[in-house]
């Protein structure tokens, strides 16, 4: 049994890479085929995003109930694909590799309740954009080498990343594709559990961000060069809503 939820992100920021497919493969269930890049042979999509939740609420709630509702940090660490085994049949979505949360509340849902996310905890996160810098950073308590930093500039640029020029014509197409994934999928010993969402972006703006600083050595196992994203992109003011969870056994 689950509650449908709504929450609130102010602003959100979207680091996205050209990752080794076959890492994914190898990581995936049976369950879920990593999509490749028709551009880059052997090459996948990964996304790392870094928001905070505010305004939490049950979707029946009223709106004034989100006021009390705890601000949470939540950072999803995800590969692009296909989920193959779905009763309804193939749909796209993306598989969490990593999870990162400060909140001992998000980490009991997510490892225990919900069972929706590969939850590490943090001990510090944040986000922020002040004018037109935006910074982030990850510190999972293990040394400098542990969670993430990130500096840059926000700019005019609207362009398309080279793979993608050929599927969106324009940059907030392609951003709101990378957004809004509805479904993803985590995997446990015995089964995989699918987390269906959808943003509400009717008053979102998505900005292109020029990165200046990129420090995040857990990506080095599968991506060429960690410090250089395919794209960045900062959004404002979106809607979250949790739709359904549901868990499926893994096949034999």
């Amino acid at each position: 049994m689950y509650v449908r939820m709504r929450a609130h992100v102010r602003g959100v920021l979207y680091l996205n890479f050209v990752a080794d497919r076959g890492y994914a493969e190898r990581l995936a269930p049976e369950s879920f085929r990593p999509s490749p890049l028709t551009t880059e042979a052997g090459k996948t999509l990964f996304t790392i995003l870094l928001f905070q939740l505010r305004g939490g609420r049950p979707v029946w709630a009223p709106a004034w109930l989100g006021r009390f509702a705890p601000d949470l940090w939540q950072s999803n660490w995800r590969f692009y694909g296909t989920l193959t085994s779905l009763p309804e049949g193939e749909r796209p979505g993306v598989l969490f590799w990593r999870t990162v949360t400060d909140s001992a509340w998000l980490t009991l849902f997510g490892l225990r309740i919900g069972r929706c996310f590969p939850v590490k905890q943090a001990q510090h996160m944040e986000v922020r954009r002040e004018g037109e810098d935006v910074s982030a950073v990850i510190d999972l308590g293990f040394g400098p080498a542990a969670g993430m930093s990130f500096q840059g500039q926000l700019t005019a640029d609207e362009e398309v990343p080279s793979p993608f020029r050929a599927s969106f014509s324009c940059f907030g197409d392609y951003a709101r594709w990378i957004a809004d994934q509805h479904l993803s999928l985590t995997v446990w010993e015995r089964d995989v559990v699918v987390q269906d969402m959808h943003l509400t972006l009717d008053a979102t703006r998505f900005i292109n961000v020029k990165p200046h600083t990129v420090s995040i050595p857990a990506l080095q196992d599968f991506v060429e060069d960690p410090g250089r994203p395919l794209s960045c992109f900062w959004g404002e003011n979106l809607e979250v809503w949790l739709d359904s969870i549901r868990a499926l056994p893994r096949s034999t």
